[in-house]
């Protein structure tokens, strides 16, 4: 396992494949979630690519994680969803945990919608909601 990424809430882990996250280019990367994780609402200035290959994620659109939102969508093994550039979402799983694989033009970058949401801001802080 690789360290998370810095901008990537606390608990992620980051399985090595053959480009790291932060570097730029073309990269195909696991991340393996804890059960109750929460991202908060963020945008990418890439698109992001994102396939469910165990358990389940939740995935919403908007500037607030919003757990209860009737336009989420669950995601299950084999479920995909393509956020484009600059659009903000948000995602969390529930009681198990998931792994996903994020393909998309690196380097990752997150940019949180509440500043007060960005791990790199808070190191310390651990996202499970």
């Amino acid at each position: 396992m690789e360290p998370r990424a810095a901008a990537a809430p606390e608990g992620s882990r980051d399985r090595r494949a053959r480009r790291r996250s932060d570097e730029a280019g073309a990269l195909c990367r696991p991340f393996e979630v804890p059960a109750h994780y929460a991202i908060p609402a963020h945008s990418h200035p890439t698109d992001e690519h994102v396939v469910v290959t165990s358990g389940a994620l939740v995935f919403g659109m908007g500037d607030v994680l919003d757990k209860r939102s009737s336009t989420n969508t669950k995601l299950t093994v084999g479920g995909f969803v393509d956020a484009s550039a600059n659009v903000n979402h948000f995602a969390f799983t529930r009681d198990e945990e998931t792994t996903i694989v994020l393909y998309g033009e690196g380097p990752v970058e997150f940019n949180y919608v509440n500043p007060n949401d960005d791990p790199r801001n808070q190191p310390n802080a651990v996202r499970h909601q």
